[in-house]
């Protein structure tokens, strides 16, 4: 059987297995531009948790955010949350600043908590 279609503008004339092809290249055509879109989606939502983590830890030098875990393992030591033990990071940043070691934990804690809300947001929006 024949169907007439315009192509371009132009009427032509294309049987069954012709009709077969171009809904098939149609198909993968929508395919594609799905799988376009999905990837220009993806990679805008993970610009926009990177620009997210980056306002984070705006003002962190790199050296000291690669401390963080130390610092909070070394604070819950000193909250008593964990076992107690030694705290070389935070006897070291304390004998410098002259601050209080059980105030600094606190504040460790406190600022580790905020970081994981607002990092734990950011990829919840990046995983939607």
């Amino acid at each position: 059987m024949n169907d007439t279609k315009k192509v371009n503008g132009v009427e032509v004339q294309i049987n069954d297995e012709e009709q077969l092809e171009l809904d098939e290249a149609n198909r993968l055509h929508e395919e594609q531009a799905d799988a376009r879109l999905a990837e220009a989606v993806a990679a805008g939502l993970l610009m926009e948790f990177e620009l997210t983590a980056a306002q984070i830890k705006k003002g962190y030098p790199e050296d000291e955010i690669k401390t963080w875990d130390a610092q909070l393992q070394e604070a819950r030591k000193i909250a008593g949350v964990l076992p107690a033990g030694d705290t070389p990071l935070i006897d070291a940043i304390v004998s410098v600043t002259g601050e209080d070691k059980a105030e600094l934990a606190t504040k460790i804690i406190q600022k580790a908590a905020i970081y994981k809300a607002a990092i734990g947001a950011a990829i919840g929006e990046r995983r939607k």
